[in-house]
């Protein structure tokens, strides 16, 4: 019996160290950085309850190759940045070894380890806390953008609280589907023949989207950018749609960056960019670059009240229809209707309809047709 007892209380220490760890994904986002679209996300745990440390463990996920690629530690396609447990966080001292290698073409292993002796490692609790953030290089934006746990595996693995005690059980719970909103096929500036920068996008398809902001900058950071546009409306379609914004408010000779910021009706943004563009303004004597745009260019002023200007300009001459709608799809009047030649141009709005009488507050469509291309832009009358 006394032998009894003396065992039970040898095992206490380690039957009250054997917590459950859960991980978790958080923090998912879409963004350009280097010019590369990637998709990041946090890598969270918690335990069932506080009173240990984390000594080592192993993170499996997969992902879809069809938008990342195979092999993506092998091939240089994924970041992975220490988070919170991992960092060197006094007075928690980390001294990790993470390894990141590849556990298979659509697998990603994620090693690591406590370095030194017991009493270390960081405290692990009921909150979750940041393991790490991975960033995936996107390979095809318009394939599904699909990370999971490989939970069953894991759920074998050893993690141990100071390299001593087993944590049991091991859950991994949720997965990640953040595919893009916008398929873009080309995000283009240039210079206009009017000294101007068209700045033009095409979408094969959009879906949920609110609409695109143009930013720019004089450095690639995009956190030393300034928004120079309006928010300009999605279509929301599965046809191919083109845009264009001028930007006619660049006053000095350099290079400018540009990106795009694409909106979402549940509030999140991705963007795209930067792309570059050495702009010279036209010296006397020299011709002026030939490059011209296709589409509507800047509305001013927006909202307006009584009259509008609208620039649109073509690349080649042809047929031009410039219109107004109402957003119930009815026709209101129509400003253009014949044969151009290339060129920018201008067209003034005065806030009526074909009949003469004068429409009332509130936003209206302008449409142009460029013989089978469409561009359509909003307007906002108030009175």
């Amino acid at each position: 019996m006394k032998n009894f007892i003396i065992c039970a209380v040898l095992l206490a220490p380690c039957l009250l160290l054997a917590l459950g760890l859960d991980f978790s994904f958080d923090d998912a986002t879409i963004s350009s950085v280097d010019g590369e679209l990637v998709y990041e996300f946090d890598l969270m745990l918690s335990a069932e309850s506080s009173g240990s440390r984390l000594g080592t463990g192993i993170a499996l996920i997969s992902y879809n190759p069809e938008a990342f690629g195979t092999n993506v530690s092998g091939s240089g396609n994924v970041e992975v940045i220490r988070g919170t447990v991992l960092a060197d966080n006094p007075p928690y001292p980390s001294f990790y070894n993470l390894i990141v290698n590849d556990n298979g073409p659509s697998t990603l292993s994620l090693t690591f380890e406590y370095m030194f002796s017991a009493g270390f490692g960081y405290p692990i609790g009921p909150s979750a806390v940041q393991l790490m953030r991975i960033r995936l290089k996107i390979q095809n934006s318009s394939a599904s953008s699909e990370i999971a746990f490989m939970d069953k595996v894991m759920e074998l693995q050893q993690f141990m609280d100071d390299n001593a005690t087993r944590y049991s059980p091991v859950t991994a719970s949720g997965s990640l589907d953040q595919t893009l909103p916008v398929e873009l096929s080309s995000f283009t500036a240039a210079v206009t023949l009017g000294n101007l920068v068209s700045i033009s996008w095409i979408t094969e398809s959009e879906t949920g989207v609110v609409g695109f902001k143009i930013h720019r900058g004089q450095n690639p950071e995009l956190s030393n950018a300034s928004q120079i546009s309006e928010m300009i409306s999605a279509s929301n379609t599965s046809a191919t749609q083109s845009y264009v914004f001028i930007d006619d408010e660049i006053y000095q000779d350099g290079r400018y960056y540009y990106w795009l910021e694409i909106s979402e009706f549940d509030g999140s943004t991705a963007y795209h960019g930067p792309i570059p563009l050495d702009y010279n303004s036209v010296v006397e004597g020299q011709n002026p670059p030939s490059i011209l745009y296709n589409g509507i260019g800047k509305i001013y002023p927006n909202p307006f009240n009584p009259t509008a200007y609208i620039s649109y300009g073509l690349s080649q001459a042809g047929r031009v229809e410039l219109e107004i709608y109402n957003l119930r799809g009815q026709k209101v009047c129509g400003l253009v209707n014949g044969f151009l030649e290339a060129g920018t141009y201008k067209s003034l709005w005065d806030g009526s309809a074909d009949n003469g009488v004068s429409c009332g507050s509130g936003i209206y469509l302008v449409r142009l047709r460029l013989g089978s291309r469409c561009f359509t832009e909003r307007i906002m009358l108030m009175k």
